[in-house]
């Protein structure tokens, strides 16, 4: 008996559910798209004042890293973005990394005051500069960071802590061996590390001069991380 024509053309339409290689989603990739999560008035409310700390930088150096640490541990950073690396790109022009300083230090000072305000210690790291100094490398313990802090605040008597005077304490407790390769005329060499780390960073600055229009703040953070990475070679 023949097929109906209608039957035939049923027949061959592929089902409208059927998943086919065109319209498969691509393996170890989810199909759907971002959902940005509703805050509520009171969390929205929280991270406009965390956000203005942000913004003006109202309380410092460790204000920041305190307000960027609370958007991410509260994720309110997903009410427009997906990850705390997209909100800091593209709600602050700001690259994670530099952000993560922000909060490492913060981190370290709330664990350096519950550690050493017991023992008498009421001064404490201020600055972006001496955390960097603390928090490089980042192998170090909380119980060294303290250990550290205790004594360049000894050291110090509490005045004018820097981060050079950070940097000769901790180097003074931990020695490295250092040797630099000098000439018959008792000069450094080419192989001393100290030239070849010198020559790098100027040839950074002169790179950075030379295209110093039009440059945002953020490519200076940069250029500056390039630099003091640099510097903590020699």
């Amino acid at each position: 008996m023949k097929r109906s024509n209608q039957e035939t053309v049923s027949k061959a339409e592929p089902k409208a559910d059927a998943v086919t290689p065109q319209n498969a989603a691509p393996a170890g990739k989810s199909p759907g798209k971002f959902v940005p999560r509703p805050l509520t008035l009171e969390e929205q409310k929280s991270l406009n004042d965390l956000e203005l700390v942000v913004r003006t930088g109202l309380g410092g150096f460790i204000a920041v890293g305190k307000a960027l640490k609370a958007i991410e541990d509260q994720k309110y950073y997903q009410a427009k973005y997906s990850t705390f690396e997209d909100y800091c790109k593209n709600q602050w022009n700001m690259s994670v990394s530099y952000a993560y300083r922000h909060k490492n230090a913060a981190e370290c000072l709330a664990e350096l005051e519950e550690d050493l305000r017991p023992q008498g210690v009421s001064i404490f790291p201020t600055n972006e500069a001496q955390f960097r100094v603390l928090l490089e490398p980042k192998k170090r313990t909380r119980q060294q960071l303290a250990t550290i802090w205790l004594k360049v605040v000894k050291k110090t008597g509490g005045q004018a802590i820097t981060a050079e005077k950070i940097m000769s304490i901790i180097r003074r407790k931990s020695p490295k061996a250092t040797s630099h390769v000098k000439n018959k005329t008792g000069t450094p060499s080419a192989k001393d590390p100290s030239n070849k780390c010198l020559k790098a960073v100027k040839k950074l600055v002169k790179a950075a001069r030379s295209k110093s229009e039009g440059l945002t703040t953020d490519y200076y953070k940069q250029l500056l991380d390039k630099i003091w990475a640099k510097l903590e070679k020699l």
